[in-house]
Formats: structure tokens, C-alpha cells, sequence
């Protein structure tokens, strides 16, 4: 490495040239970006997500307080704990998602200023190429994208399952008790 202070005016002719990694680095960048994207997409629908559990709990808790007693009523009994429960794994499923660890980043330039000064721009693009490439391999290796949206569809599927339990005990019970 170069002492600080030194001034390199060239490119390593070792290395591809700077414009050409330059391309290649706002490539690997782009796909880096377009997965931090997809990643914050997903995270917003668990949020969603969790806000509609909180709705459907309002209701269950809404339906309990106002309707008749749930104690004499097995069916409303049990839809009420079946959508509590839904409910619950429907949270789980949110936070698992909300709290999961960020997908990996390459790191900028500026962080590396020290590290690079003085040497070749071509040899630092290089570097922050090969970087770059190496945290989108390993963002889709460790499956993180995938997995959110098989968390996101699982928690989708028990808040839809619980807001139907509540509905079919209830309307269940107005048949009963009506007839």
C-alpha cells in the first residue's frame, strides 16, 4: 500500500479499467438495491399485516363484550379462541418478519477512504465490486427474501382464517339461536 500523501495518476494495469469497473460496480449495486427494495416491500405487508390482526382482535374483543354470553355458547366459545389464537400466530408471524436481520450491504466508498488513499482507482473498484457481489450472493444464498414471503403469506392466511372463525361462530350462533 502506498505511504498517505502518495498520488497515483494511473490505473493499476493489473486490474480491468476503472470505467470498465465502474459499470460493473453500479450493476452489482443496482441488484443490491433492487433486493433491499423487495425486502422493505415484504416488511411493509407484515406491518400491514399486523395492523389487520389488531383490527380483527378489536373485533373478537368487540363481538365478546357486546354479544351474548360466550360461556353458554360453545360455538361462539370456540370461534372466539380460535381467532385469538390465529390471531396470535398472525403476530408471531409479523414480528418474525419485522425483526429479522437486514439484508447484507456492500460497504460505500467514503468507509473504505482511509483504506484505498493513494492507490489506484481501478484497484479500489475492484475491491468495492467484488464486495458488493459477495453481499448479494450471500443475501441470496441465506434465502432472507423467500423466507419474509413465506412468513407474509402464513401470517396472511391466519388473519383471513380468524376474521372467518369470528364470522362463522357468529352467524352460526344467530342460526341456533334463532331456530
Amino acid at each position: 500500500m502506498p505511504r498517505p500523501g502518495a498520488k497515483v495518476d494511473g490505473d493499476d494495469p493489473d486490474y480491468p479499467p476503472t470505467e470498465q469497473l465502474e459499470l460493473l460496480y453500479g450493476q452489482v449495486r443496482a441488484g443490491l438495491d433492487r433486493q433491499d427494495v423487495e425486502a422493505q416491500k415484504i416488511r411493509e405487508r407484515a406491518t400491514t399485516l399486523v395492523a389487520s390482526s389488531f383490527v380483527v382482535l378489536g373485533l373478537v374483543v368487540a363481538a365478546f363484550a357486546q354479544g351474548p354470553n360466550p360461556i353458554r355458547s360453545p360455538i361462539l366459545r370456540t370461534s372466539y379462541a380460535l381467532a385469538v389464537v390465529l390471531l396470535g400466530v398472525s403476530l408471531v408471524f409479523g414480528a418474525r418478519v419485522a425483526l429479522s436481520r437486514d439484508l447484507l450491504q456492500s460497504p460505500e466508498p467514503d468507509a473504505l477512504y482511509r483504506e484505498y488513499y493513494g492507490l489506484p482507482p481501478n484497484l479500489m473498484m475492484a475491491d468495492l465490486t467484488a464486495s458488493a457481489a459477495e453481499a448479494g450472493r450471500a443475501n441470496r444464498e441465506t434465502r432472507i427474501i423467500p423466507r419474509r414471503t413465506l412468513l407474509v403469506a402464513f401470517q396472511f392466511v391466519t388473519v383471513i382464517l380468524a376474521a372467518l372463525s369470528l364470522i362463522m361462530g357468529i352467524l352460526l350462533f344467530e342460526v341456533r339461536s334463532g331456530s
